[in-house]
């Protein structure tokens, strides 16, 4: 893991300033149908996480100076629990707008200006490695001479906000969230976030018999010990939810989906639980 002091170099480092004029708001909230975005959060003590986003729709307001998309989430995060890995799985549709599409990204509200409280303030207008020669608009800036604190934020061409960063070292707070992967219309940059394929099937417990699998046509889920279960879902491995199963039984029907490898979470009292399951 990089030491605070390197991820603070890095944010600090100059980008190679262009002589471009900076991108507009319809520029950089410019998504697709089908666009996909990874983020994660880095902060101090932050467990492993990401939110992983699908544009599901999009559409504008009458005088098409607002354009909204909808979102698909399909998102986890990590704890660990009496020495035990679980992975909490979630998913949401929400729709987000933006809108002064023509007016450019540093005259917006997304943008802080310099002020004489800034110690140090510097804009970037670059295209970026890191986001595959995208062109990166941003800002960055710190507060307080003696114990500063470092604020930044960089908006990618078509990308959004790749990345909003903040560090206090004086309160140990910080907070880094960063799209670490895209994907636009067919073409991908970074390594994109497939956890629920590598889940480790030793977080199930003892306390429950998960058979046939392979299946075909029916899954039975055997409570031995009791456990005071919340939940029992199937999942794809995109994390779309298939099937909410009745907690009254342990013979579930499957018949109705395709041959493939899917992801059964258990939920109890004392945490959620993932298997791969595969349907022939």
């Amino acid at each position: 893991m990089k030491t605070l002091k390197s991820i603070i170099l890095m944010i600090l480092i100059p980008f190679s300033i262009s002589a471009q004029d900076f991108m507009t708001i319809g520029d950089v909230f410019n998504f697709e149908v089908g666009d996909e975005f990874h983020l994660e959060g880095r902060g101090l003590y932050q467990p492993p996480n990401a939110d992983r986003i699908t544009i599901s729709g999009k559409y504008y307001s009458l005088d098409s100076d607002t354009v909204f998309y909808v979102q698909d989430h399909d998102s986890y995060y990590v704890t660990i629990e009496n020495y035990e890995t679980h992975f909490h799985f979630w998913t949401k549709t929400d729709t987000v707008s933006y809108s002064n599409l023509e007016l450019p990204i540093n005259q917006s509200d997304y943008w802080i200006s310099y002020d004489t409280a800034m110690v140090t303030y510097d804009t970037i207008n670059a295209n970026s490695i890191d986001y595959c020669q995208k062109l990166i608009n941003g800002y960055y800036y710190t507060r307080n001479p003696f114990e500063p604190v470092y604020f930044s934020s960089l908006y990618g061409e078509g990308l959004g906000l790749v990345k909003s960063y903040y560090y206090e070292p004086a309160g140990f707070s910080m907070y880094d969230n960063v799209i670490f992967y895209y994907k636009k219309n067919g073409v991908s940059c970074g390594i994109p976030d497939t956890t629920a394929l590598s889940l480790n099937e030793n977080n199930l417990p003892k306390g429950f018999n998960i058979y046939p699998n392979p299946a075909k046509s029916f899954l039975i889920v055997e409570n031995i010990m009791n456990l005071e279960i919340e939940s029992i879902t199937m999942f794809d491995l995109n994390g779309k939810i298939l099937k909410q199963f009745d907690l009254n039984l342990s013979y579930f029907n499957i018949s109705d989906l395709a041959p493939g490898i899917y992801i059964l979470k258990v939920s109890c009292r004392s945490g959620e639980l993932m298997k791969k399951i595969i349907i022939e």
